[in-house]
């Protein structure tokens, strides 16, 4: 009889991780990862966004997931620039001051698309919520990189 409660008690523990997730390095901020998957070439594609938690960069970052969506092999991690935890990896990033987002392509910010010098960092082009903080990408640049690799 012991033995089932104990049972009862440890499937419900497992039932309630399950439901919950593991929220230790899960979600925005932790830097959660989905798992890498090899691209037909065998590359590994591994996308590192970095963001400011406010509506106008969450806009943003959820289009930019959009699109990284459409490639089941890239891992995706995203990092709020304001949790004090993901210091070193802005420094690792050379990301020394706040940016509404910026993210890294195999630990790459510069591509060159058409001919043209790109960083995703800052709003991008035709949606920037504040003009001063437009950037050179768009999200048809993220396709394009994402082939490139």
């Amino acid at each position: 009889m012991k033995n089932r409660g104990a049972l009862a008690a440890f499937a419900l523990l497992a039932l309630f991780i399950v439901a919950c997730g593991d929220k230790t390095e899960a979600g925005r901020g932790g830097g959660a990862a989905r798992p890498e998957a090899a691209t037909a070439g065998g590359a590994r594609i591994r996308v590192d966004i970095f963001y400011l938690p406010h509506p106008p960069a969450v806009a943003i970052l959820k289009k930019v997931e959009a699109v990284l969506k459409k490639y089941p092999s890239v891992s995706i991690n995203e990092y709020d620039f304001t949790d004090p935890g993901n210091a070193e990896r802005l420094e690792a990033h050379g990301l020394k001051e706040h940016t509404p987002i910026a993210f890294f392509i195999n630990d790459k910010i510069d591509f060159t698309i058409d001919g043209r010098r790109i960083e995703f960092k800052n709003f991008p082009k035709g949606d920037a919520f504040v003009p001063q903080l437009e950037g050179s990408w768009t999200y048809d640049d993220i396709g394009k990189a994402m082939a490139a690799e």
